[in-house]
């Protein structure tokens, strides 16, 4: 199964993003972020396919998975910007739900950080269970 791999935090890109595609994208498959990035080269990505601990959990629970509407907010942009990215022999066993704070609130507070949110970007938590290993 490979290597048991978390990379997470604040990659300043949106889900439509390239980089964003590049790490969530399935070995083998073409992909234009991948040709556009690496002109046909070596493929990082081939070595690790990370899924979304927020997108996976949501596949699970939600007929029409996403990540978060957003993490961070500003008065001129509202996107989601953070991840939680792991590697499928880690499964995610669950997430920190997503406040009820709707993007309009916060524009109205001139964005984040606000009174209840401390940083610019809302916090995302995910649980993890990591593959058994045995001794030789």
């Amino acid at each position: 199964q490979g290597p048991a791999v978390i990379l997470g935090g604040d990659f300043n890109a949106t889900p439509t993003s390239r980089i964003y595609k590049l790490l969530t994208c399935v070995p083998g498959e073409p992909s234009e972020a991948l040709a556009t990035v690496f002109g046909g080269g070596v493929n990082p990505a081939s070595f690790f396919q990370f899924g979304s601990s927020y997108l996976c959990r949501r596949s699970e629970e939600a007929a029409a998975p996403s990540e978060p509407a957003f993490t961070h907010v500003t008065e001129n942009f509202t996107n989601t910007l953070d991840y939680i990215f792991h590697t499928g022999s880690v499964r995610c066993s669950g997430i920190l739900e997503m406040p009820q704070t709707t993007e309009e609130v916060l524009r109205g507070e001139t964005g984040l950080p606000t009174a209840f949110f401390s940083s610019d970007h809302i916090p995302l938590l995910s649980f993890f269970d990591f593959p058994s290993t045995t001794s030789p």
